[in-house]
């Protein structure tokens, strides 16, 4: 037993001068690992989150960088488009939970200060002309609402609070600076808003007796005399009545005929489903489709546009039945 203790002995000694003398091999040591500083993420654009910035073209626009507007309408720090269906067309700049007024280049801060609105919101005003965004612009760059109603324009440096004796006490018709859409059919009371003008349809474009009022489009949905496309409103649930007048049918004006007039169609529709009713408001005949009044938008400006369908949620395309 004590000559087996011996040879172990000798065995772990060998063993210990194989790893630890003077000749032996150092154990293999990793590689040093160098770690390349970190690469910097490259740097987001930088959008400032401006109130108001001035667009290449010249105009205002909003945070979003949707095109604001100025209603004449309006008067110097006063905003007179509270009606909810003014609203929901022509929604208001307005500031936030504190935020404060952020101005672009190329704008003086001084010039932009806020309102107080019927709701308690804080509208956005440039010279004290109150600004809106209007619910026709879909993308940047839109611009539906210019001249609508021929009362909506865009907002620029020049922009200025209307001066009463510059509006027309009782004027006769569209101004030229309004586009062909709200000008067809309608003319200005003393209140300086659209309504339907009947008594002048040959002269405005409304459809002469003998002309076709109503056809379907190729791509399926309703048309005017002008190829405008008509459209129908949920807020109309009597039958042969409307629910848009004031702002809304400055936006959104009638399909009148002359009074008297016949309805005519195109093909595909049946004479029965049409008919037409005197509006309470200006006592102008509209044209209804199965009991419902049509209508065109002021913010299509060429036959194809559909710049009205869904706005508000309350606003559709009209079909055929």
């Amino acid at each position: 037993m004590f000559k087996r203790l011996i040879a172990a002995s000798v065995v772990f000694a060998a063993l210990v001068a194989a790893c630890a003398g003077a000749g032996s091999t150092p154990a293999p040591t990793a590689a040093p690992v160098t770690i390349a500083p970190p690469t910097a993420a490259p740097a987001s654009p930088v959008t400032l989150a401006y109130t108001v910035s001035l667009a290449p073209a010249g105009f205002f626009v909003g945070s979003n960088g949707h095109t604001l507007y100025a209603f004449d309408k309006d008067t110097a720090g006063t905003s007179n488009c509270q009606s909810s269906q003014c609203v929901t067309n022509w929604p208001a700049l307005t500031l936030q939970g504190g935020v404060q007024l952020a101005i672009g280049a190329g704008l003086t801060e001084t010039d932009f200060a806020t309102i107080t609105r019927d709701d308690g919101s804080a509208q956005v005003t440039f010279n004290d002309v109150p600004l809106y965004y209007f619910a026709g612009d879909t993308a940047v760059g839109d611009t539906n609402g210019d001249g609508v109603g021929g009362i909506w324009h865009l907002a620029t440096k020049t922009t200025v609070p209307p001066a009463a004796s510059n509006a027309p006490s009782a004027p006769a018709s569209a101004p030229a600076s309004a586009p062909a859409s709200a000008a067809a059919g309608v003319c200005y009371d003393a209140h300086y808003q659209v309504i339907p003008c009947p008594s002048a349809s040959a002269a405005a474009g409304s459809p002469a007796a003998d002309a076709t009022t109503v056809t379907v489009a190729s791509v399926g949905y309703l048309v005017g005399p002008t190829g405008l496309t008509l459209y129908e409103y949920d807020k109309d649930t009597t039958p042969d009545s409307s629910a848009c007048s004031g702002d809304c049918a400055a936006n959104w004006p009638a399909l009148a005929v002359a009074a008297g007039s016949t309805v005519t169609i195109g093909t595909g529709l049946d004479q029965e489903d049409f008919a037409t009713f005197i509006r309470s408001d200006d006592s102008a005949t509209q044209v209804t489709y199965y009991g419902k009044p049509l209508y065109s938008f002021a913010g299509d400006q060429a036959a194809g546009d559909t710049t009205g369908d869904g706005i508000g949620g309350f606003w559709h395309l009209a079909k055929p039945q």
